[in-house]
């Protein structure tokens, strides 16, 4: 007898568990609350339990720095610097608070992309575009 026989369950002693974190109804099983988020919070920092607790960090270089502000507000206020940032700040190019910043970008383009239901290339935060 293998393994696998010995995991088998028959039907009829197949009983579901009420108290689950889990949502049965479709082929697969998400957990409750759903996996939106669970790409968003795998970016996060140690010690970031949300995007909106990030985005509450001030900036520690570049010319927001002066200024103290924060990194929501500049996402939200100076698209042309974030979009700057997109092309220029990479993990190759930069560290520290900067790096930071860049993956913070990452985060919200991700979250954004969800909110607006825009579908992204797998394992990036890249809109898919389509043609007419």
């Amino acid at each position: 007898m293998t393994d696998a026989s010995k995991r088998r369950i028959e039907d009829a002693e197949f009983e579901v568990d009420t108290e689950s974190d889990w949502v049965v109804g479709s082929s697969f099983m998400e957990p409750v609350g759903g996996t939106e988020d669970l790409a968003t919070k795998a970016l996060l920092p140690a010690g970031i339990t949300n995007t909106a607790m990030w985005g509450k960090t001030k900036f520690a270089f570049g010319k927001y720095e002066e200024e103290k502000t924060n990194y929501q507000t500049v996402f939200e206020k100076d698209p042309n610097y974030v979009s700057w940032c997109r092309k220029h700040l990479t993990k190759d190019s930069s560290k520290g608070p900067a790096l930071d910043w860049s993956r913070y970008i990452k985060a919200r383009d991700l979250v954004d992309c969800k909110a607006a239901n825009v579908p992204f290339y797998a394992g990036t935060a890249l809109r898919r575009e389509f043609c007419d």
